[in-house]
Order: structure tokens, then sequence, then C-alpha cells
């Protein structure tokens, strides 16, 4: 009980103190600043330094000029701490959210869907705000069993998910301010899981590493 209660909090903090500090966005709140990465970009996605995962990027900069445009402002963070691997993207140029990428090198611990809820309740109360979960799924996710959560507060949105490799698992999530001026989308469409970024991130999230493959 009490390694299963340090891996989940390692998990958590770990995750949202990396977002303090980080790569590119600007110099001089003007210029794009250059993106000193671990990890390298090829294409429209993004290699962990290792290569234990790879993720589209929220907005590749091959994809149109709009997405080229927020690329060069996109702040990126890279996270290594024991067995937590990830990337957070953002805020960029115009769109002003957050998009985390993370490996955890470990079993999700049984019971799956009471670890999940925790998981997400801890995640959900860490942020500023209270917010109010709106949607709680499950589903099949290219043969792997994925959570997916949306919660709401008076300023933002949070999506959550987590995915099931067997000997480890990923979360792709996203912090989305109601001000941000570009890549934010509605309630609606975030319960209907009908938003196009973050659809991207979590059907083109792949364990590289054999060690964490089926």
């Amino acid at each position: 009980m009490v390694k299963q209660k340090s891996n989940l909090i390692v998990f958590v903090i770990v995750m949202f103190l990396s977002s303090c500090s980080g790569t590119g966005r600007t110099m001089g709140g003007l210029i794009p600043a250059p993106k000193n990465l671990d990890g390298k970009v090829v294409g429209d996605m993004y290699f962990s330094a290792l290569e234990e995962f790879k993720v589209r990027l929220p907005h590749p900069p091959n994809a149109s000029k709009k997405d080229e445009y927020e690329w060069k402002y996109t702040q990126v963070n890279e996270i290594y701490d024991k067995g937590v691997v990830g990337v957070i993207f953002g805020p960029a140029a115009l769109d002003l959210n957050m998009y985390h990428a993370v490996l955890i090198r470990a079993p999700m611990k049984e019971p799956k869907e009471k670890y999940v809820a925790d998981v997400f309740a801890k995640k959900a109360q860490l942020r500023n705000g209270v917010y109010i979960q709106k949607e709680n799924i499950q589903f099949q996710l290219n043969g792997k069993l994925c959570f997916y959560a949306v919660y709401e507060s008076d300023d933002s949105y949070l999506v959550l998910s987590l995915t099931d490799h067997k000997n480890s698992f990923y979360a792709i999530e996203a912090d989305i301010p109601k001000k941000s001026h570009s890549g934010s989308v509605n309630l609606k469409q975030l319960i209907n899981r009908q938003w196009s970024i973050f659809n991207n991130m979590l059907n083109s999230f792949v364990v590289l590493n054999s060690k964490y493959e089926f």
C-alpha cells in the first residue's frame, strides 16, 4: 500500500511541478526562442530523448501556416524523473492550452477503475479553481483500455486520459483556459471526444522501447 501511494504521489507531483520551466516560447516577449530539446521532432512527431515514446505535436510545424506559427512560440517542458518520462507543450502564441504526454514505466495498479478514479480526482484537485467532472468513460483504444474524463471550472476545462499498456501506462491530458484565443473547444465537443488536437495526440502515442511493449 505504501509503494502504491508513493508511486501515485510521484506521478501526480512531477507532472505539475515540471511545467514551471522549459525551453522555447519567446525572448523578451517578442522573438521566438530556440527549443533546446533533449528529445527530437521529426515531421509532426515528438520523440522522447531515449526514444521511450513518440507522440504527435499539438501544432506540427509542417501541418499548416497557423500550426507553424504556433509551434514557433510553443514552450516545451520535458520530464525525466524515476519512472516517469514525458513532455508538456504550451502555452504557444495564441493557443494558451497546456498539452501533456507522459509515460509511466510501471503497470497500472489494481483495481484499475479505482486507481484511475483516484488519479483523476487528485489531478483535478491540484489545479487552481474548483473543477466539476462532466464526463467519465472508458473505451478500447487500439486494443488497449483507455480511461477518459472531462472537468470544468469557472475559468478552464481539463481533459484527462490514462491508457493501459500492460507493463506501463500513459497519460494524455490538456488544460484549456477559456480565455485562450486558439485551440479551444466547447464542453460538448470535449464530452463527445470531438477535439482533433487531443484525439491526434491520444491516437498517435506509441511506446517505442521494447521493455514497455506488450
